[in-house]
């Protein structure tokens, strides 16, 4: 397919392109991006033994770039435009275009004025990828302009160049260069089924959609729906209500500095004062979104709940060598930082063997650890029909694929795709169907987890997919906490067996709860959280 959608664009690939890898996976790779109910055909497309890292950082990674690189084109047609370049502290060293028109009393060395700190985060986390990658596409806000703006950031020698126009969130396709018929396109082709479906929707035949959609691929220079997709989605990602705003019934996400200068990404949850803590570790795909009854219960059971984003996960800058130690670390600093004194520690899923590292570092200072529905970071030997657990040993062994596989996903997740995936996956707990039919809610809470996993990229899931299947090297002896487990019975993604096996002979309560499966943390958070 995607050469295919090459040729038809009038691009060619390097005879190096494609002699990389074969183009069967590249061709599935591109088909998960545009449909991820299609995710299942990447694990049956991926050889058992890993491919060659640079294949990988060539190939795979080729899609993703694609949207990074348009981003810094210039727009057609072009409203009032504003450059600033600025340093790491938003202090303006020089101004360009209209942006003395624009910013008003803005000047040199003065810092760039945001309208609020969500804003100011958006920005930073953008630097940080321009820094990485070269560019960034944006949108956020400033003091003293109506609506929110579409930026695009260059990384400069001496810090970034922010190009912006006046440019509304609905017009966010006028910024990518597009006609209003090529925008409703694109809306209709993330909506509809192909470009059959698209053209239906809209009115229009076939034969026109196509000519559109060759128009859009030109002027954004992909070569097929899912490169499309992948740059419409990285703007569309920042459409979506900022996680701070009023009308969110979530905390706001606050930050700390960590002692080597990395940001590290929390949420408070509960009575900010009291004496009793706990600290909950979220899972491989989550971020410190805990269910919503968890501040009203902590607040009546006299709790303070911290949940933290881990290393690349959220709001939390990466780490280059990512081990659970160096996650207890950060934990411990963070205790420190809101003067917990012993705290109670809660892991959730994948979450649970940095929960325990976390805990063997505390020592006498943690005052229980629980686990539930715990992943430890072995995989099993045998994954049988279960497509989540095959995508995750997958993952596994190709390391650096799972960090472009997450960086599609960030542009792709929806909670009706997570709903699928998870009736998919779930076939084998009635429980959790149940569930899931009874509280549709859920999809969309996970689905915004997901999405603020994600945000930085990716780096974070994928590094603790790159350590899963390593023993730690921190001892279970360590932790001297009262352990408690709890694990759905229905549970086939994260065996109790498994979790059973890895805490070998270290003492722990067991409560199983009948009826459900790998939901059953939402289905009991209530009462797992008053008991504590």
């Amino acid at each position: 397919m995607a050469a295919r959608a090459a040729r038809e664009c009038g691009v060619t690939s390097s005879m190096a392109e494609r002699e990389a890898l074969p183009e069967a996976l590249l061709d599935t790779l591109y088909r998960v991006a545009s449909d991820p109910d299609t995710w299942e055909e990447l694990v049956d497309a991926l050889p058992e033994t890993a491919l060659d890292p640079r294949s990988l950082d060539r190939d795979l990674q080729r899609g993703i770039e694609i949207a990074r690189r348009v981003s810094s084109r210039p727009a057609s047609p072009a409203p009032a435009r504003a450059t600033l370049r600025l340093d790491a502290r938003l202090a303006v060293q020089a101004l360009g275009g209209q942006a003395a028109d624009l910013m008003g009393a803005i000047a040199v060395g003065r810092r760039l004025p945001m309208a609020d700190e969500d804003s100011e985060h958006a920005l930073r986390l953008a630097m940080d990828r321009a820094g990485r990658t070269g560019t960034a596409v944006i949108m956020f806000r400033l003091a003293g302009i109506d609506g929110p703006l579409v930026g695009r950031l260059s990384a400069e020698p001496a810090g970034v160049m922010l190009s912006f126009s006046r440019t509304e969130t609905g017009d966010a396709a006028d910024a990518l260069g597009l006609t209003p018929a090529e925008a409703r396109l694109v809306g209709a082709l993330s909506d509809a089924d192909g470009l059959k479906g698209a053209a239906d929707q809209l009115g229009v035949s076939v034969n026109t959609a196509r000519n559109q959609l060759a128009s859009i691929f030109e002027k954004l220079g992909v070569r097929s729906q899912a490169d499309l997709a992948r740059l419409v989605g990285e703007v569309a990602r920042h459409e979506r209500p900022a996680p701070g705003a009023d009308a969110d019934p979530w905390p706001r996400r606050e930050t700390m500095i960590l002692r080597d200068g990395r940001r590290l990404a929390y949420r408070v949850y509960g009575d900010g004062s009291a004496a009793r803590s706990v600290m909950t570790f979220h899972d491989g795909l989550g971020s410190s979104l805990v269910p919503l009854e968890t501040g009203p219960i902590a607040r009546q059971a006299g709790l303070r709940v911290i949940s933290a984003e881990r290393p690349g996960f959220g709001g939390s800058d990466p780490l280059r060598d990512y081990s659970l130690e160096t996650v207890a670390a950060d934990m411990e600093e963070l205790r420190d930082r809101l003067a917990l004194a012993e705290p109670a520690l809660v892991g959730l899923l994948a979450g649970a063997a940095p929960m325990l590292a976390t805990a063997a570092r505390f020592g006498a200072r943690a005052r229980k650890a629980v686990i539930l529905s715990g992943r430890p970071p072995r995989e099993p030997r045998d994954a049988g029909g279960n497509p989540l657990l095959r995508f995750r040993a997958s993952m596994v062994r190709h390391p650096r694929l799972a960090q472009a596989a997450f960086a599609i996903l960030g542009t792709r997740i929806s909670p009706k795709a997570v709903e699928r995936m998870l009736r998919r996956a779930g076939k084998g707990s009635p429980g959790d169907l149940a569930l899931l039919a009874e509280h549709p809610e859920i999809a969309a809470f996970l689905s915004r987890s997901a999405l603020e996993a994600l945000e930085g990229g990716g780096s974070g899931p994928a590094a603790e997919l790159a350590i899963s299947g390593a023993a730690p090297s921190f001892h279970l002896a360590g932790v001297s906490a009262p352990l408690e487990v709890f694990h759905g019975e229905e549970d086939a993604l994260s065996p109790l067996g498994l979790l059973q096996a890895y805490l070998g002979d270290r003492p722990y309560a067991l409560t199983v709860y009948p009826g459900i499966g790998q939901l059953m943390a939402l289905r009991h958070w209530g009462a797992i959280l008053a008991g504590l």
